[in-house]
């Protein structure tokens, strides 16, 4: 049974599973800062992001010890919107990342893409 994650940033996120024929919308993250964190894990998927640089730009006016708790909060929400055995997110104590996998669809990427060859026409 092949599975698609499909992520829509542009124009409001928007998470959807597909099985086979049938999509599947899930839940967004509850926040905004929570949906944001998800859209720039999700356009930065390639590399790890050190937990240092998340904090300063989500929650940089914050102490630290209540913006290391804010992002922990964040990656939980961010973890419930999806189903327990296709979780995408990995973390430990340095970095988060959004799992890059072949089965993830994301309009960011699709638009880049997209763009890129329109440019290479134009040339």
């Amino acid at each position: 049974m092949t599975a698609t994650l499909r992520l829509t940033c542009l124009g409001g996120l928007k998470l959807e599973h597909q099985v086979k024929q049938e999509t599947r919308p899930l839940q967004k993250p509850p926040t905004l800062k929570s949906q944001s964190l998800l859209a720039y894990l999700i356009c930065n998927r390639q590399q790890p992001q050190p937990r240092e640089l998340l904090i300063g730009m989500f929650w940089g006016e914050r102490p630290t010890d209540k913006a290391r708790r804010s992002l922990s909060t964040a990656l939980w929400h961010i973890r419930r919107c999806f189903p327990s055995e296709d979780n995408p997110i990995q973390s430990d104590n340095q970095s988060v990342q959004f799992q890059p996998r072949s089965d993830v669809w994301v309009d960011v990427d699709a638009f880049a893409a997209n763009a890129a060859l329109q440019e290479a026409q134009h040339w």
